[in-house]
């Protein structure tokens, strides 16, 4: 089962959100001959480029049916946020020793790496 969102609801079924609903459908996804029933239809998300429209057709699945190879986990402080990351991981291996605690950034470098390209090119524009 998939929640699918509604960029590809309009790509399979052009008629969306007016016509024929994709819910109660089924779909192929990449090789699998297994076709997958769409339970839901979400909006979509813009969460790459804070600069240009970077929604894409997109389903979500339950991770049981297919477990991610990475996982992500923000942690909001007060602060200095590098100051948690040695009690992040000592928790993190309290769980599970095997899942490590890697690339750790602060929001601010999350950010900066978003928009980095954009602010050079600006800063560029009014040095001229």
């Amino acid at each position: 089962m998939v929640i699918i969102n509604e960029r590809l609801a309009r790509r399979f079924w052009p008629a969306y959100p007016g016509g024929e609903n994709p819910v109660g459908q089924q779909i192929l996804v990449g090789a699998s001959p297994r076709p997958l029933g769409i339970v839901g239809i979400v909006a979509d998300i813009h969460q790459d480029n804070l600069e240009f429209d970077d929604t894409w057709p997109g389903l979500y699945s339950a991770c049981a049916q297919s477990p991610p190879q990475t996982a992500m986990m923000a942690v909001r402080t007060e602060g200095d946020p590098l100051r948690v990351v040695s009690a992040v991981r000592r928790q993190v291996t309290s769980i599970d020793r095997d899942q490590p605690v890697a690339d750790v950034k602060t929001m601010d470098e999350v950010v900066e790496e978003s928009e980095g390209q954009r602010r050079v090119v600006l800063a560029l524009f009014g040095f001229f």
